[in-house]
């Protein structure tokens, strides 16, 4: 942050994002790299680098990015004494040295590992590492601290604070000596910042943050810590203040985190995943919910600018997938389990939107369940497979209190049943393994199999299915030697035509209004505007899996996997 207002962070990809209001709104800027980018820092709103495995700098407050040259390898730090003068340090017995603002960088050996470089004004600054230097004439020069040890985050040349791990230390002496301070239960440090003498933070991870106002005697817990989230997914990486009362900390998958209360109260401001995402759904073309690995769910509420993480209120589901949702209405929800450790309980309900949850479910053996409608808000189904017992159908008609699980009328049938969706509020479909295909009527209560292409038992897998209405519908099929097509029917399912899809491993299909339909799967998306006679194929991301398609109006989501990366991604069609 270089005032209350104004503030850059950079990460993966080469992506940097500006504020101009304290952190409340971020805009990505232009970059020109995909090269990772570890740390940035300005000296005024204009002038600032920003370093990794490349060197960038801009004298226009980000308006532009220019590549620089010199600094080879990978840069983790990066300070600037003045517009001009910067350095570098890449975690060894040298640093990068610039003194045309970032165009050129030199090469500067030092007597010790460095791992910070910190500046109080133009000429007076410190390296730290191994040991500590300082110097007097703006970098020109260093000159060893004797005895002087550690890497500490110092206020001027003497008083400074180390806070790694679970345990800080604090030295007035230039880190000749140090003193040890406690810190809160859960805490792991990666990064501290003091603004003055009494006012200073901490980060690290599972959202850790710890605080002091009285230079490190006491520090309390802000936010998160070892043990307070499923995974350590989203550590917190870096902290900075302007004052003792604002501030911001990054971390991964894209979270920053701003306070104005000098951390009494902290809010979301960006925010990603790093979990695998199976299946959306929206309601219009500002809320949109993503279900997760990890028992995850993303939610947000403006057409995807800003995403909500919520855990749901387990700790069984580390090791699966939440493997559908759906929404009735922008507050009304359901997502259902498919790890197979929950128990009883696998089916999870809101009614504020997707900020709490609350676990419904019916007695019984813990089941995968993968898909789910709630049809009416009232009437709700999800399907799926129970262990050892086999395809499973389970219905509610009170909204999720109580729930019953239906017979499947397949006899002998160990597949487990992918999807279901209704088309009215009495008629509905079910799809699964091995061409199993069911239809209801009477609003789920009772099923009958469908089977006029004889694939029952074929080694046909249906993957998922839509209806536009009660009359016009697609299946997603993989066939018996793992070839992807579609089924089309335009009388209810009496009977269907087999269509080619321009998509490899196609896995979702969606049905819209005016013979529209979108099928994602390996690599790509593609979309027909008259009903799969024509197709055109798009690409959202180089690399990824598309398992999860939502069409309202004329907004358009993919999510799925970034295989690359091998984390979920949700994709909006402009």
């Amino acid at each position: 942050m270089v005032s209350a207002t104004q503030a850059w962070a950079v990460g993966e990809h080469g992506a940097i994002v500006h504020t101009g209001d304290g952190g409340a709104t971020w805009r990505q800027q232009g970059s020109k790299t995909t090269e990772p980018l570890n740390a940035v820092r300005f000296i005024d709103p204009l002038h600032g680098l920003a370093m990794g495995n490349t060197s960038l700098y801009t004298t226009d407050g980000g308006i532009t990015w220019r590549r620089g040259s010199g600094a080879l390898g990978t840069v983790y730090g990066v300070e600037m004494s003045d517009a001009q003068h910067g350095f570098a340090s890449v975690g060894a017995d040298f640093i990068y040295r610039t003194v045309d603002g970032g165009v050129t960088w030199t090469r500067q050996s030092m007597p010790i590992v460095i791992g910070r470089v910190q500046f109080f004004d133009p000429l007076n600054g410190v390296a730290s590492g191994t040991g500590v230097l300082r110097t007097t004439d703006g970098g020109a020069t260093w000159t060893r601290v004797p005895g002087a040890t550690g890497g500490p985050f110092f206020i001027d040349f003497d008083e400074g604070w180390s806070v790694s791990g679970d345990s800080a230390r604090h030295t007035v002496d230039g880190g000749v000596t140090y003193s040890t301070q406690a810190v809160p239960p859960g805490t792991w440090a990666n990064d501290e910042h003091f603004v003055d003498a009494q006012h200073g933070w901490a980060v690290g991870a599972e959202s850790n943050i710890i605080a002091t106002t009285n230079g490190g005697a006491t520090w309390v817990t802000q936010r998160g810590g070892v043990g307070s989230g499923i995974a350590n997914r989203y550590p917190l990486n870096a902290v900075d203040f302007t004052d003792a009362s604002r501030g911001l900390a990054v971390g991964n998958c894209g979270t920053i985190l701003s306070t104005a209360n000098g951390g009494g109260s902290w809010r979301q401001r960006l925010s990603g995943s790093c979990t695998l995402t199976s299946d959306i759904a929206a309601t219009d073309a500002n809320h949109l919910w993503a279900a997760q690995s990890d028992g995850e769910v993303l939610r947000t509420v403006d057409g995807g600018r800003h995403w909500q993480r919520v855990i749901l209120p387990t700790a069984n589901l580390n090791a699966g997938y939440l493997g559908a949702v759906d929404f009735v209405d922008n507050l009304n929800g359901w997502v259902v389990s498919s790890a197979g450790t929950v128990g009883d309980q696998f089916v999870f309900h809101t009614t504020d939107g997707g900020r709490t949850w609350k676990q419904q479910g019916p007695q019984g053996d813990p089941a995968n369940l993968f898909g789910i409608d709630s049809v009416d808000g009232r009437t709700v189904v999800a399907v799926g497979y129970a262990c050892c017992v086999g395809p499973q159908i389970t219905r509610s008609t009170d909204g999720g209190d109580t729930w019953t699980v239906l017979p499947s009328q397949l006899s002998s049938y160990g597949g487990r049943f992918r999807a279901v969706q209704f088309a009215t509020v009495s008629t509905g479909w079910i799809a699964g393994d091995d061409g199993a295909l069911l239809k209801t009527t009477n609003g789920g209560a009772t099923w009958k199999q469908q089977d006029p292409l004889g694939l029952y038992r074929s080694g046909a897998t249906y993957l998922d299915l839509s209806f536009v209405d009660a009359q016009t519908g697609w299946i997603a099929v993989s066939g018996a030697s793992l070839e992807s097509y579609l089924l089309r029917t335009t009388d209810g399912g009496r009977t269907w035509q087999k269509q080619p899809v321009p998509v490899p491993s196609a896995t979702r299909v969606v049905a819209a209004p005016g013979g529209v339909v979108w099928v994602g799967g390996l690599g790509s998306v593609a979309w027909s505007a008259d009903a799969g006679a024509t197709w055109t194929v798009e690409r959202p991301a180089p690399d990824a899996a598309y398992d999860a398609i939502a069409v309202v109006g004329t907004s358009v989501w993919a999510g799925g996997t970034d295989i690359g990366e091998e984390t979920g991604g949700v994709w909006r069609r402009p």
